[in-house]
């Protein structure tokens, strides 16, 4: 049974190889006017995702584009990373952590769900691998997953063209 103020990682719900810098934090739901519900019924699962980015500016080809000479995300790249991230696997709370103390720079974000509070421990992990973006992040996130596009390729791309080509169309003066 899930109680509120519960803390998981990605190995305690079997994650880990999705990312294993999850962590996964259960606390109350609220309905639609910000009014908690009965605690008895549902809680709120957030999954807090970290993504290294040393690794996707290392690897050689076009993604080396969103960085800039000492290594940290273009502006292009800040802002199509964050309409991807939100749009595409419905994130809340995107922010992107440069170096800090020697350590690598990260994208974070979070994703949550609802769920009953009778939820076994043992099934939470299923639960949001079946239920969440996670499993697509992850996939799209590792350039060699077979049949995706790649999070700092193709898609990153796109989105920056999209996003360009609004900001193009927003700026025109019509007659």
């Amino acid at each position: 049974m899930l109680e509120a103020e519960q803390t998981f990682t990605a190995e305690e719900l079997g994650l880990e190889t999705l990312n294993q810098h999850l962590l996964i934090q259960v606390g109350p739901s609220y309905d639609e006017n910000g009014m908690t519900v009965d605690p008895l019924k549902s809680v709120y699962v957030e999954v807090i995702v970290y993504e290294g980015l040393a690794f996707h500016r290392a690897l050689e080809g076009t993604n080396r584009q969103y960085f800039d000479d000492e290594g940290r995300l273009t502006i292009q790249a800040l802002y199509g990373l964050s309409d991807l991230i939100h749009s595409r696997y419905g994130a809340e709370d995107y922010t992107v952590e440069f170096e800090i103390d020697g350590e690598e720079p990260t994208v974070q974000f979070s994703v949550g769900l609802d769920v009953p509070t009778d939820t076994k421990v043992e099934d939470l992990g299923a639960i949001l691998w079946e239920k969440t973006t996670l499993v697509k992040f992850s996939n799209e996130a590792d350039p060699g997953t077979f049949g995706t596009q790649y999070l700092f390729g193709s898609l990153l791309a796109d989105t920056i063209k999209e996003l360009s080509e609004r900001e193009d169309r927003d700026r025109r003066v019509w007659p």
